[in-house]
């Protein structure tokens, strides 16, 4: 896998801003997310599951299958089902399985460069997901792939561009398990084809040649050409491919974050805070809590849970998390004069709170009094009552902590 530089290697700043244009890409890629779409299902393909997306492209429903059970012949038809199988194998039967080599099989028969409509070849959706529903049934069908690679060298096939160029490799080379090499970057390359490359890298169809290719310059390329996107410029198959490289930077600037604050706590200690966090952070937004927020209809906030004295260090994890489009309530910027503390502190705990992350430090453990500790026994109380299945409560180590011994 090729490793991002961070939002802070890249300056102080980025990481907002990349924040910012996570969000305006998601909410771009989001008007898709409907049963079937192409365009819906790509995304979902190259994001996987993240916080704030849930998605709801799958077409292996009954209701959809049995709307385009006749048209399986057809490139978009399969392509949709390719793309269902990947995410959902568990879903493949035996009659599903037939149904598919049945339309498969009509369809290679067709000319793959028909002269009154675009070659599915040309377009980036059907190819990866005809690629997909191909090697879905490659044990059973093997003529199947060795179709899409000779169709896929025929003279006729000219690439429109150099993503369209990528995506026939990708499909080559995971047929041919034999990875693409970049040895060059070319000047004229957009945004989306930079991302393209080191979601390759990531799938193990592409490679970089680090001695023929300065990985910092493209990786840096990359992240730029985030920060200056305009949605409404894209396809959602270029957004889609520019959000990954936003999240995959924001993630590893979340490891940063969460290794370096305060004095640091251990390697192991963040690692496993960081993974255990995100894992529950992406469960809690996409299967929703049983206790929904007070606003009625939003996805809840993560409360953060902190001595005074380590405010400079949270705000650090803050903008991480907000980084990654997760709501985060403090007391510095949810309290106002007047209003009752207390109330309002359980009430952002027990009925707000998609999750609990308590902040500890060598000066909040020595502390023989804090509001904290108020938190954490109200978070314990709600931790009773919860799910087990759904994680809730996350401790963050800001420092190296020991704790004194009772005597």
């Amino acid at each position: 896998m090729v490793s991002l530089i961070t939002a802070e290697q890249e300056g102080g700043n980025d990481l907002s801003c990349l924040g910012g244009q996570a969000s305006a890409l998601r909410t771009y890629v989001t008007t898709v997310n409907t049963c079937g779409s192409l365009d819906g299902l790509l995304a979902a393909y190259v994001l996987g599951h993240r916080p704030g997306i849930c998605w709801h492209v799958n077409p292996l429903t009954d209701s959809w299958l049995q709307e385009h059970v006749h048209r399986t012949h057809e490139a978009s038809v399969l392509a949709a089902i390719g793309y269902g199988l990947a995410m959902n194998a568990a879903e493949t039967t035996a009659d599903l399985g037939k149904l598919i080599c049945g339309g498969l099989q009509r369809f290679m028969k067709r000319d793959p460069f028909p002269g009154d409509r675009v070659s599915f070849l040309q377009d980036i959706r059907i190819l990866i997901g005809v690629h997909l529903v191909v090697a879905a049934v490659a044990t059973d069908f093997r003529e199947a792939p060795t179709w899409l690679i000779e169709t896929l060298a025929d003279p006729r096939l000219k690439a429109a561009d150099l993503l369209h160029e990528l995506a026939q490799a990708h499909v080559r080379a995971a047929i041919g398990r034999t990875p693409v090499e970049f040895t060059n970057i070319p000047d004229a390359a957009t945004g989306s084809e930079l991302a393209m490359m080191l979601w390759m890298t990531d799938r193990g169809t592409g490679r970089l040649n680090e001695f023929q290719v300065d990985t910092q310059s493209f990786r840096r390329q990359a992240v730029r050409a985030v920060l200056v996107a305009n949605p409404a410029d894209l396809t959602i198959s270029q957004a889609a491919l520019l959000l990954r490289v936003a999240y995959e930077v924001i993630d590893a600037s979340v490891k940063r974050v969460a290794a370096r604050i305060g004095n640091g706590p251990p390697a192991s200690e963040a690692k496993s805070f960081t993974a255990s966090a995100k894992r529950g952070l992406a469960a809690a937004h996409e299967f929703g809590q049983a206790k929904r927020p007070l606003s009625g209809g939003g996805a809840g906030h993560a409360f953060l849970s902190y001595v005074r004295e380590d405010s400079h260090s949270v705000d650090g994890l803050q903008q991480a998390l907000e980084a990654a489009g997760i709501e985060v309530w403090r007391d510095v910027k949810d309290l106002w004069p007047g209003q009752d503390w207390r109330n309002r502190v359980r009430q952002a705990i027990t009925r707000d709170a998609i999750a609990f992350i308590v902040c500890f430090s060598q000066g909040s453990v020595d502390k023989y009094r804090s509001h904290q500790n108020d938190e954490v026994l109200l978070a314990i109380d709600e931790l009773r009552v919860r799910n087990p299945q759904t994680p809730w409560f996350f401790q963050c180590g800001l420092t190296i902590v020991k704790f004194r011994k009772l005597t």
